[in-house]
């Protein structure tokens, strides 16, 4: 039972990354990472699986040929060295596995103000992963698909993992249609009141004018 059962999982994870292997690399460069409490930024090694995920998702790892003799998989590096290599790079992908996840750009510009400076940021590519990124090595088909669908414009519906993260623009929009939605209640639960106030100054006016005319 258990077997059958594994052998199944195992070939629809199969399924998923074969459907991605008939998609050339699209040649674009993707940033994994997270800030650390110190500012400093947190990256994968390129031996790593994450870069290894990032290829087959059909993308380059920007820091393929980062060099280092730390022997973490997880390499801590200044924002000038992260900036050198990823300020061009065409994705970033936020690791909230680790760190607490971002919901806006603003967010990410909290954490370091040079971020506004990104192609990612500047373009609208920049994603967060789940929480639950690294605890779910038994889905791995999920997780590159969600960095294809990332590298492609698939939809963020489609994503297992990964979410878009809104920019300040899209964040106003929302906050003004919050505010419209706010005013339109507050209006028409008012509406009453300001009419009762609105026939009330006319009739104060109308008196007036009338006292005025007698004179």
């Amino acid at each position: 039972g258990k077997d059958a059962e594994a052998a199944e999982f195992f070939d629809q994870q199969a399924a998923i990354i074969t459907q991605l292997e008939g998609f050339e690399n699209t040649g674009k460069t993707v940033a994994f990472f997270f800030v650390n409490s110190d500012g400093s930024i947190v990256i994968r090694k390129p031996t790593d699986y994450i870069p290894k995920m990032i290829e087959l998702a059909g993308g380059r790892y920007a820091f393929e040929n980062f060099v280092t003799d730390q022997t973490n998989t997880s390499i801590s590096v200044t924002m000038e060295t992260f900036y050198g290599t990823a300020v061009d790079a065409d994705v970033l992908i936020y690791n909230a596995s680790i760190d607490a996840p971002i919901s806006s750009i603003n967010e990410l510009l909290a954490k370091d103000a040079l971020f506004a400076d990104f192609k990612a940021v500047q373009e609208g590519n920049v994603w967060c992963t789940g929480k639950s990124f690294y605890q779910a090595t038994d889905i791995v088909g999920e997780m590159i698909r969600d960095i294809h669908l990332a590298l492609t414009g698939g939809a963020e519906s489609d994503m297992t993992f990964g979410e878009r993260i809104a920019s300040g623009l899209e964040e106003s929009f929302v906050n003004i249609g919050e505010g419209a939605v706010d005013f339109a209640v507050w209006f028409l639960t008012s509406l009453p009141y300001i009419i009762i106030a609105a026939l009330f100054v006319i009739a104060v006016v109308l008196i007036i004018k009338l006292i005025k005319s007698r004179k």
